[in-house]
């Protein structure tokens, strides 16, 4: 398999994760709207965000109507991820991505909890 295979499944198992467990995210009644927080290694515009924000669209998640984003950009500087992989947990956001195992690393080190099932 190769590495943009590889991510492009990863993206989309991201995206599909709150369709496979349980029922459907976009039957769920819910109260609140989802807040995803964003950890990208670069700085906007960035391709992978852009395709991101396409695959929720697809799955009718619209930004400011049914979904919230939270973004933290760490514009190339490897060492700021932890800081700002704390910012993002900090806010309690409900979904975390990424696509950098460093980012995943910084995240891991900073908390082991995960978010609470809805």
């Amino acid at each position: 398999m190769r590495r943009r295979q590889f991510i492009g499944l990863i993206g989309g198992a991201t995206v599909a994760w709150p369709l496979m467990v349980g029922k459907p995210a976009m039957a769920q009644p819910t109260s609140k709207t989802p807040r995803v927080g964003i950890l990208w290694p670069g700085a906007p515009p960035d391709k992978w965000d852009e395709a991101f924000r396409q695959g929720l669209r697809a799955l009718g998640y619209v930004e400011g109507r049914n979904i919230l984003f939270e973004y933290r950009w760490a514009e190339g500087k490897q060492e700021r991820l932890a800081e700002l992989a704390k910012e993002l947990i900090q806010q309690k956001v409900d979904l975390i991505v990424t696509i950098s195992a460093l980012a995943i690393r910084a995240f891991k080190e900073q908390t082991t909890a995960t978010p609470p099932r809805r």
